[in-house]
């Protein structure tokens, strides 16, 4: 990705904060903003404090937008290596999801949403230290999170709204699932099977039965050599 570094910061922040005033749930909504970001890194500081304040400044609703930005700017540093926006996104993770998905009921709308961007990013190992990003998925788990529709009948949105935010949740849900299979460019040919590995988890009694249930299920006259003691743990 090619950056530059001759531009006027103010201009650049007047021009960011109006990119970030018109984003909506789409992929090419995020598209232009991101990139913006991404082509002035030597601004990635005042250019970062732009989602913050903006965050500060719409409805909750709005604000899953400005994540879907931080998204697209942690995905576009991972694949070209490069840190300075992530640090500041580590850093303040817990403060950016309190903006985005704030408590109370108006919050709770944005809570399935967010914890789908941070399972995401903890899927693909987007930050080095991931201390902060469990941390905000641990507050998240004593939420009230059931349904989407409760929190926005308690807002009293109108029709119009909901339909708008269900079309919205409907597409960052897909762009998560197509990051599901997405890798690095510069990572390891062993990688995806390495996080395979650390994430499965050993074998137990309750997967023997499973086995086992299976055997009999699909050749039940085979003599299935069933002793799994040696795999499993002392």
């Amino acid at each position: 990705m090619d950056y530059e570094d001759d531009v006027d910061p103010f201009e650049a922040r007047l021009t960011f904060v109006s990119m970030l005033s018109k984003i909506t749930a789409s992929l090419q909504s995020t598209h232009k903003p991101s990139h913006f970001a991404m082509k002035h890194v030597s601004l990635h500081e005042d250019l970062y404090q732009c989602i913050l304040e903006q965050l500060d400044s719409v409805n909750v609703t709005s604000r899953m937008n400005l994540l879907g930005i931080i998204d697209a700017i942690c995905t576009l540093s991972a694949k070209s290596n490069y840190s300075g926006y992530l640090k500041l996104i580590e850093r303040d993770l817990p403060l950016i999801f309190t903006k985005v998905a704030p408590p109370g009921k108006e919050g709770d709308v944005n809570v399935a949403s967010a914890k789908q961007i941070l399972e995401s990013w903890r899927r693909r190992g987007i930050f080095r230290d991931s201390t902060n990003l469990q941390k905000v998925l641990t507050s998240f788990a004593d939420r009230d999170v059931q349904a989407t529709s409760e929190a926005t009948d308690s807002a009293e949105m109108r029709n119009s709204e909901i339909l708008k935010r269900m079309e919205e949740d409907r597409e960052r849900h897909k762009r998560t699932k197509e990051d599901i299979w997405g890798r690095l460019p510069n990572e390891s040919e062993e990688a995806e099977f390495e996080s395979a590995w650390k994430t499965t988890s050993d074998l137990n009694e309750q997967d023997v039965d499973i086995i086992r249930g299976e055997n009999r299920r699909y050749i039940p006259d085979y003599p299935w050599n069933e002793d799994f003691s040696p795999y499993l743990p002392t």
